[in-house]
């Protein structure tokens, strides 16, 4: 993260296990503030998705897209329609 911020980037993909995070929320709300976008990569555990919402972290990378969007919907988020 400290790298990221140092090196002016756009974005940042956490991992799971990702060292030097720390608590979640914090992390991902220094980020924000300092205009740098949250990816997280690599969940498809219901808990840890509604953490990831719950920091407000920008995009959750999974392999369980049906789990992940049903999380979401708990959150009002609904799926983008490309169909009219």
């Amino acid at each position: 993260m400290k790298y990221t911020i140092e090196a002016g980037s756009d974005f940042i993909q956490i991992r799971e296990g990702s060292e030097g995070i720390g608590d979640l929320a914090a992390a991902v709300a220094e980020l924000h503030r300092r205009g740098i976008t949250v990816n997280f990569y690599g969940t498809q555990e219901e808990r840890r998705i509604n953490e990831l919402v719950r920091a407000k972290v920008d995009y959750i990378l999974t392999d369980d897209l049906d789990l992940c969007l049903r999380v979401l919907s708990g959150f009002g988020v609904r799926p983008v329609s490309l169909h009219k």
